[in-house]
C-alpha cells in the first residue's frame, strides 16, 4: 500500500478509557477508510484501462 498512501498522511490516535487505564488506538473508520482510497487509487487504474479497451472494441 505505500505506493498509494501518502508518508505525510496523519494518523487520528485516539487515548480513551480511565486514568488508571487508558486505551490508545487509531480514529474510528481511519483503517476501513485508508484501505478504501488505496483501493480506489491501486484499481482504479485498471478498471479504467478495461473500460477504455471495451470502449475501442465497440
Amino acid at each position: 500500500m505505500r505506493e498509494y498512501v501518502s508518508p505525510d498522511l496523519i494518523v487520528p490516535v485516539e487515548i480513551r478509557g480511565s486514568w488508571k487505564k487508558p486505551k490508545v488506538g487509531l480514529g474510528d473508520g481511519f483503517v476501513e477508510k485508508l484501505v478504501e482510497d488505496a483501493a480506489k487509487k491501486g484499481l482504479g487504474g485498471l478498471l479504467e484501462g478495461l473500460f477504455d479497451k471495451k470502449k475501442k472494441k465497440d
